[in-house]
This record gives C-alpha cells, structure tokens and sequence, in this order.
C-alpha cells in the first residue's frame, strides 16, 4: 500500500501533530470543582476563585482521548489517499507506431516481440 496524497513521513508527521493537538485539547477542557459554600455572603468570592481552565490536573480519561485519536487518525489516513498495489483489474493499452521507419528492417516485429513479451512478463508477476 502506498499514500498517493502524502508521503510516509509526512504522514507521520501530521499523525503526532493531531496526537499532539488532541492531548492539549484534552487537557484544556473544563474541569468543575465542588466548592461548598457556607453562606451566600461568600458565594461571589467563590465563585471569582474558581477557575474555569486548568492544565496540571492528572489525565482523566484516556480511552475517550485514544478514540478521538483513532478517528481523526482515520480521517488523516483518507486525506493521504492510500492505494493499494493490486494489479488485479488492471489494464495497459500498448500503441505501437506503424510509419514507414517501424516498417524498414525488423523493427516492426522487434517492436512486437518485445510487447508480447512484457505483457507475458507482467501476467506472470502478478
């Protein structure tokens, strides 16, 4: 299989750096915490203590950053256009050039021979 989009390299260039988009992503969700409050008298400055962001918090769930990954690893795979190398199907069409210089000599059957033999050649690798 080979990508007709992409290299190989940039392929794995562009995987690591949505890994690496989607870690940050995770990381930088909102995380509530549970704050009790004692009276409302306190409950404006609680609330301006709170914050809404955090980036030290440990890594809480792995399974959902592993299937965005896998998804938009799929997504980037189809981006890359890979193909497949089966030649089952495929099909040449061969011209040979019939003028009057093919003509002169044994060209014309050379010419022939040889695309008999490729096409011999090329039924047999496949």
């Amino acid at each position: 299989m080979n990508l007709t989009g992409l290299s190989p390299a940039l392929f794995g260039l562009g995987l690591a750096a949505l890994a690496g988009v989607l870690f940050w992503l995770q990381r930088l969700r909102v995380r509530y915490r549970e704050q009790v409050v004692l009276t409302t008298l306190f409950w404006q400055e609680a609330k301006e203590e709170a914050r809404a962001r955090s980036l030290m918090e440990r890594f809480r769930h792995p399974l959902a950053y592993l299937l965005a990954l896998l998804l938009v690893g799929l997504a980037w795979l189809g981006f890359a256009q890979p193909e497949g190398n089966d030649r089952a199907g495929t099909q040449y069409t061969v011209i040979l050039d019939g003028s009057m210089e093919m003509g002169a000599g044994d060209h014309w059957q050379a010419a022939k021979q040889a695309v008999w033999q490729a096409a011999a050649g090329e039924c047999l690798r496949v």
